[in-house]
Order: C-alpha cells, then structure tokens, then sequence
C-alpha cells in the first residue's frame, strides 16, 4: 500500500511507538505492586492494537493499531525487569529471567504456528494478513484473562 519508502515510515512510526513508551515508563517512579498492573494495562494495549489492525481496512485506521501495539509492547520489558527486580532474589534473578525468556519465546512460536495452521489453504491477501493480526489479538487477550484470573494471590499485589 505504501511502497517502499513509505514502508520505512512505517517502520519509523512503529518504533517511535515503542521507543517513546519505554522511555515513558522508565521515567515513572514505580512501586512495589504496580508492576502487575502495568503489565496487565501493556497486555491488553498489546493485544487491543492487534485487533484494530485486524478490523479495519485502509492504512490509517490498522496503522494507528499497529502503534498501540507497539506502545504497549514498550511499556512491558521495562515493568517485567521492574516487577522481577522487587520480587526475585538476587541469587535467583538469573535463572528466573532465563525461565521468563523460554516460556516468552514458546508464547512467540505457539500463536503463530496455530495461526499459520490455521490458514494454509488462504491465498496470501491483505485480508489474510487482517485475519492473521486479529486471531493473534484475540489469542492474546483471552491468554492475558486467564493468567490474570489464575494468577496468584498474595496480600502484596
């Protein structure tokens, strides 16, 4: 839709998204305890950007979710080194954050093998591509939901 030169202001505006978030976030005083919601709130940016690049049609509209997408992607790697720094011994923070990255990675390699099961017989269309953004949206915020309900419950959080 944009050839290539616009496909680098694309890319230019995603990553300002993502930039200015984090730095966003970095700059705010965080306590003990608002970690989890923070993320919860970067969670649910992340997959909601999704489904709104998945709805619409056009450039502006999918682009403008692609941007919350991105937004709240930032908001998540300062608030998870945050949330993991109050609440993992020191002793332990190694291991923990190799854990955190495995299981990110298997998160990263499940939605898109389901998704990419899921529409081997589609031709290759921008409405695939919507589909494809809106599915992983959904995916993510019904995956956020229930580790939100189970999540566990302590008298700190």
């Amino acid at each position: 839709m944009v050839g290539t030169v616009g496909l680098s202001a694309v890319w230019a505006m995603m990553y300002l998204s993502v930039t200015i978030s984090a730095l966003f976030v970095r700059k705010m005083p965080i306590s003990q305890g608002d970690e989890a919601r923070g993320i919860l709130v970067s969670m649910m940016l992340t997959a909601c950007g999704m489904i709104i690049a998945g709805f619409a049609s056009g450039l502006w509209i999918p682009l403008s979710g692609v941007m919350i997408h991105e937004f709240g992607r930032g908001i998540q790697d300062p608030l998870i080194s945050s949330f993991v720094q109050h609440r993992v011994d020191s002793s332990f923070r190694a291991t923990f954050g190799s854990l955190q990255s495995l299981l990110s990675r298997v998160g990263y390699l499940i939605t898109p093998l389901i998704i990419w099961a899921s529409i081997q017989q589609e031709p290759d269309s921008a409405s695939t591509i919507q589909w494809v953004w809106l599915m992983c949206g959904i995916i993510l915020l019904l995956g956020t939901g229930v580790l939100y309900f189970f999540r566990p419950q302590s008298s700190n959080n």
